[in-house]
């Protein structure tokens, strides 16, 4: 039937029984990697599917200890020369104790440890202030536990800072800030809070 079609010619020469069991061979070797690629991919999916399941069930679980976290709502004037209580306004979230009410906090029976932030920005850009300062101190008795500063303005008249503390237990504590020279704003920052494990 073929060799009736326009074009064809017939072929001679080929042995196609030897060329049949070449392509055998090849397919057979094909379907061989196939084989091994659908176990190993088995296996990943089922490692895959079993370490979520661990991590859902046994790594991934909330912890009993204490923690709050709250951000500063906006830029908060700074008086210059004195030490200026600095607010955090925006809860994130907040599992007591340790806590925190705006301005103050509690760590509770066990203590915590407690970070801060704060980005500090001169109220006027061309007059910023000479140097910031920031620290976390004991409300009541006025004892600091961190602190860090002076810290000279950028070129831009901007700073950063980033304080971590260990509180001792039953303390009320706060973040104070301090502009030397002229107004300032604390703005950008968040505060954190974690319970001791003992």
């Amino acid at each position: 039937v073929g060799r009736h079609l326009p074009g064809s010619t017939a072929v001679k020469g080929i042995n196609w029984p030897g060329a049949l069991r070449t392509l055998w061979r090849i397919d057979s070797v094909l379907q061989g990697i196939a084989f091994a690629l659908l176990i190993a991919e088995i296996t990943v999916d089922f490692g895959f599917e079993w370490t979520s399941l661990l991590y859902e069930t046994r790594w991934c679980k909330d912890s009993a200890r204490g923690r709050f976290s709250w951000q500063k709502g906006g830029r908060e004037l700074v008086t210059p020369g004195v030490w200026n209580e600095i607010a955090y306004t925006s809860q994130d979230y907040q599992f007591p104790f340790p806590n925190w009410i705006v301005t103050f906090g509690n760590t509770g029976i066990k203590g915590a440890t407690i970070s801060f932030s704060i980005g500090w920005e001169p109220l006027i850009p061309g007059a910023p202030p000479t140097s910031y300062s920031s620290r976390l101190v004991d409300k009541i008795t006025g004892q600091v536990f961190s602190e860090t500063g002076p810290t000279l303005a950028d070129s831009n008249g901007r700073a950063v800072h980033v304080i971590s503390a260990d509180v001792p237990k039953n303390r009320v504590f706060g973040v104070q800030g301090f502009a030397a020279g002229n107004w300032a704003y604390a703005q950008d920052g968040v505060v954190l809070g974690m319970e001791d494990m003992l």
